[in-house]
């Protein structure tokens, strides 16, 4: 059975984005990057 765990990131260049790293962990302690893509900031932080 393998876990996953997504990871977030700020983008290096675009300081509006996030970068999100999913990644897979199994067993064997074998680690396998799944997909990476960028995401709008906003989306995980909320305005007050």
């Amino acid at each position: 059975m393998a876990n996953r765990f997504k990871l977030v990131y700020p983008h290096e260049t675009k300081s509006t984005m996030d970068l999100y790293v999913i990644i897979e962990i199994d067993d064997y302690r074998i680690v396998k990057i799944i997909t990476a893509y960028p995401v709008d900031k906003r989306r995980r932080e909320c305005e007050r």
